[in-house]
């Protein structure tokens, strides 16, 4: 009896050990996999769209029935068109968007502002703003700003995630799913933004202050 006592502690101190190796190899992993994942990120888009690209012609900056009702604004001014073309001009400026291209012939203006995002990563957001200035009337001058966003994502290499499924016999498997997952071509494509209306109304406030500002209304 006593001989059978003192063989059951050896082989509970091997299912420790052999528990406590295999939860320190699946850490391993794990920690593997974040770091290749890190090292041999595939980026996409792996261009972003140029503003013209986003809005190639002056018809584009007229938002479709189907746009998100975010993705735009309106207003009506009672000032005349070449007063708020000039305003709309310098208050893009203000509105720290940068102001790539303006056709006041078209009443076009196109301007673009870059924002960082630190959420599951570092990543990249591209928005587009394309501004049309429509006169219609002696003293009356409509603007549209609306607006088109990409924004960037990684995910590991297809390689990369196969080897670390292979070597952790299936175990990172769901880990390498989720993570493709996560950025596709769809999400990476450009689209219209639901997430800039404080911009956008901000740059119409300026319009109308600055006209405010000059006597013009």
């Amino acid at each position: 009896m006593l001989q059978t006592g003192h063989s059951v502690k050896p082989e509970k101190e091997e299912i420790m050990r052999t528990s406590r190796l295999v939860l320190n190899s699946v850490l391993a992993l794990v920690l593997i996999y974040f770091m290749l994942g890190t090292g041999c990120a595939k980026v996409l888009p792996t261009r972003f769209a140029t503003i013209k690209e986003a809005y190639p012609t002056g018809e584009s900056l007229q938002p479709p029935s189907q746009a998100p009702p975010d993705s735009f604004k309106k207003a009506v001014f009672e000032a005349p068109y070449e007063d708020v073309f000039r305003f709309a001009h310098v208050s893009a400026t203000q509105a720290l968007f940068n102001v790539e291209s303006t056709d006041k012939a078209k009443g076009v203006i196109l301007a673009a502002r870059v924002a960082k995002i630190f959420a599951d990563g570092e990543h990249e957001s591209r928005y587009h703003y394309g501004i049309l200035v429509k006169e219609t009337g002696p003293k009356t001058t409509e603007v549209i700003i609306a607006t088109k966003k990409q924004t960037s994502c990684a995910k590991m290499h297809e390689a990369t995630a196969g080897f670390l499924t292979c070597i952790s016999f299936g175990i990172l498997a769901p880990l390498a799913i989720v993570d493709a997952s996560k950025c596709t071509e769809e999400k990476a494509s450009l689209k219209w933004a639901t997430d800039s209306l404080p911009e956008m109304n901000q740059f119409m406030m300026l319009i109308r202050n600055n006209l405010i500002q000059a006597g013009l209304i």
